[in-house]
């Protein structure tokens, strides 16, 4: 796999060097948020506990773009919640005298697009999104993604190195993903999914292998919208008395209606997670990777808020 992704780094590098200078431009953008927050925490074990903090965050986004099939795109961000430390341990951050070293690289990724077909790749430090609300990966990652459209389908293949561990032994955590959507009409539109994770980073007992399988479908009509998925999952994690299989599914359904004279939206969302009923499986619906299931909801009691 190295030498296959050596390969194609050399490739890009030379679509790059090839690309006319005249065309060549940039632009920068991004977001600054100040937040202030007041709660309490509970957990069963232990009574409420107030915590209170101003959050800041600035994200910077800088894209060179050389021509219309190569672009380079960095994305940095800044995190300094006031009186706080900078991630990095090194000067104040947000405390008094600041001068923190808290500069964070989020994504760092070359866009690549093949003359004359539908081919696109993208190489680098990427955001990782599955087409189910999140439930399975939504994380940034080193990655490669390859996506075409075949015969009015648009496919796309993604390969992302999780972990390398140690380069001389096989000790990797990997991830691969396959997407398939088509969109019939203007009022429907469906999808399949495939997501597989190969954890060897325990190097013997303990190593697993998960996957994930999923279809989806979205039918608007007028202003109502009805949409949901189903995925099944199952997986095999070694043990010192052997090999120990699971399987679980997960599923949800959301009709919504937006209403007139610009009233805005009303909807309800089912969400369905299966449970291990037997302490002598591991039967359980398992997270792939990320923490923030169905955050486009925007119902920050109950899910994560849009930011």
């Amino acid at each position: 796999m190295k030498r296959i992704a050596g390969i194609i780094s050399v490739a890009t590098l030379a679509v790059g060097l090839a690309s006319p200078a005249m065309a060549q431009s940039f632009s920068f953008g991004g977001y600054y948020r100040l937040t202030g927050v007041t709660q309490n925490i509970k957990s069963k074990s232990t009574d409420p506990v107030g915590e209170s903090l101003i959050d800041q965050r600035i994200r910077m986004k800088f894209t060179d773009t050389l021509n219309d099939y190569v672009k380079f795109v960095y994305y940095a961000e800044v995190d300094t919640p006031w009186g706080m430390k900078s991630k990095g341990s090194i000067g104040g951050g947000g405390e008094l005298g600041a001068d923190g070293v808290n500069v964070e690289t989020k994504n760092a990724f070359l866009d690549v697009k093949i003359p004359e077909t539908t081919v696109k790749a993208r190489l680098g430090l990427q955001g990782i999104d599955d087409l189910f609300e999140y439930v399975v990966i939504s994380e940034d990652a080193a990655a490669a993604s390859v996506a075409a459209s075949i015969a009015g389908v648009d496919a796309e293949v993604i390969y992302s190195k999780f972990s390398e561990g140690v380069t001389s032994a096989w000790d990797d955590k990997d991830f691969y993903a396959l997407h398939l959507t088509k969109k019939f009409n203007d009022h429907l539109k469906t999808g399949a999914a495939v997501y597989y994770i190969d954890d060897n980073s325990a190097n013997g007992v303990g190593d697993s292998e998960t996957f994930w399988y999923g279809l989806l479908g979205d039918y608007k009509v007028s202003d109502f919208d009805l949409n949901g998925f189903v995925i099944a999952q199952n997986g095999t994690k070694e043990t010192a008395a052997g090999d120990v299989d699971s399987q679980a599914l997960a599923a949800s359904v959301r009709g919504a209606l937006v209403l007139p004279n610009g009233l805005g939206q009303v909807g309800l969302r089912g969400i369905y997670f299966s449970p291990d009923s037997d302490a002598k499986d591991d039967n359980a619906w398992k997270s792939g990777v990320g923490e923030w299931e169905f955050p486009r909801e925007n119902m920050m009691i109950f899910l994560p808020d849009r930011w």
